[in-house]
């Protein structure tokens, strides 16, 4: 078992689903939010592991 004693949750067709049209759902109405109630909020979007070392190391020296 890979869960903790008592964890009811569970990887299963539903959460794979909505996982797979996150983009399309729930990430649309997100960003569509963000513009309604927040547009003057900076909304940074990180592809990659390798966007989020740059923008995190951008942010580090723009601190110092």
């Amino acid at each position: 078992m890979d869960r903790a004693e008592g964890c009811t949750e569970a990887i299963d067709w539903e959460f794979l689903r909505y996982i797979w049209r996150y983009r399309r759902g729930p990430a649309k109405r997100l960003q569509q939010a963000l513009t309604q109630y927040a547009p003057r909020t900076p909304v940074v979007r990180l592809a990659s592991r390798r966007a989020a070392r740059r923008w995190l190391a951008d942010l580090q020296s723009n601190l110092q």
